[in-house]
Formats: structure tokens, sequence, C-alpha cells
């Protein structure tokens, strides 16, 4: 019984040292602030994301920021590492659940384009952001990701002002 107790305490110390270890990984040792966010969209949809914040980006000297989207069957946490990595060097990144998948609401089949399924929302969101250099929102998306990215290029065009200043599609 004491042997199991032994191996009971290393194990239950080696997942508190993974915890924080992976913490500090995660935001970059204290550098980057990540939020869990849910709101109301432009759209009336309910949407899900992170928000990967340096602590560089403050009201007096905003940061420049993107938005970005994982491919289908995916969700926001798809690419945390490069995320975190991309905040650490100066960015505002808001990784997003498109609509009908992680914890965002579901998108009607008819539907599919709203809100760029979500992105163009995501980016309306970012530009109000006070720490956010409006002037400076990109976007970027993988395969499904690449595809709400292009729905979001026509709403933003047709918008009164402009907000998406670059666009990179992967795919």
């Amino acid at each position: 019984m004491k042997r199991n107790g032994f191996w009971l305490v290393i194990a239950l110390v080696l997942a508190l040292v993974s915890a924080i270890g992976a913490s500090l990984v995660q935001t970059s040792a204290g550098a980057v602030t990540v939020k869990d966010l849910k709101w109301e969209t432009a759209s009336g949809r309910m949407m899900n994301a992170l928000l990967f914040t340096p602590e560089t980006a403050t009201v007096d000297s905003p940061a420049p920021a993107i938005v970005v989207s994982h491919g289908w069957w995916n969700n926001r946490e798809m690419q945390s590492a490069n995320y975190v990595e991309l905040a650490r060097r100066g960015y505002v990144v808001l990784s997003i659940d498109m609509y009908g998948h992680g914890n965002s609401d579901p998108l009607p089949a008819d539907e599919l384009a709203v809100g760029g399924t979500g992105m163009y929302d995501a980016v309306l969101l970012m530009a109000d952001l006070p720490y956010v250099d409006a002037d400076k929102i990109g976007i970027t998306g993988h395969s499904n990701g690449a595809r709400a990215a292009n729905f979001s290029i026509p709403l933003d065009d047709a918008a009164a002002e402009q907000l998406i200043a670059s666009v990179l599609l992967v795919d």
C-alpha cells in the first residue's frame, strides 16, 4: 500500500508541474493574456472565440490584429501554439469557432455565408477593441477557414468603412 501511495504522489506532482509548464507555454510566461469570449454578433448569433492579447497592446499603443479561423471539423484551439506566437510578436489574435463548430451557434445550411460564417462578425468585434489598431486588421484561415475569409471580403467591401487590411488564405 505504501508503494502505491508513493507513485500516486509522484503522478500528482508530475501532473502539477506539467500544468504549470503548459500554462507558461500557452501564455508566453505571462506576456500574453488568453481570454475565452462568447458574445452575440452583428448577425444575431452567439460566437465563441479565444482572444490572445500581448501585454504591449494598450489603449495608448494599439496593436495590429488578426482574426483566425480553423478548418472543417475543427475548432478555435486548432493552432493555439501559432496564435500564442503571433501574440508574443505583438499581434492581438482572435481565434474563432466558426458558426456550426465548437461552442458557436449552428448555422442553417441555406445561410452559409452569414457574417463570413462568423469571421467578419469577429472582425467587427476586433475593430471595437480599444487596444486594437482598426486600420491594421488581417484575416486568415486554414481550409474551410480560408473560405470564411473569402466570404468576409465582399462583406467588408460593401461596408461603409472597410476594416480588413490584409488576407492570407491557407489551403
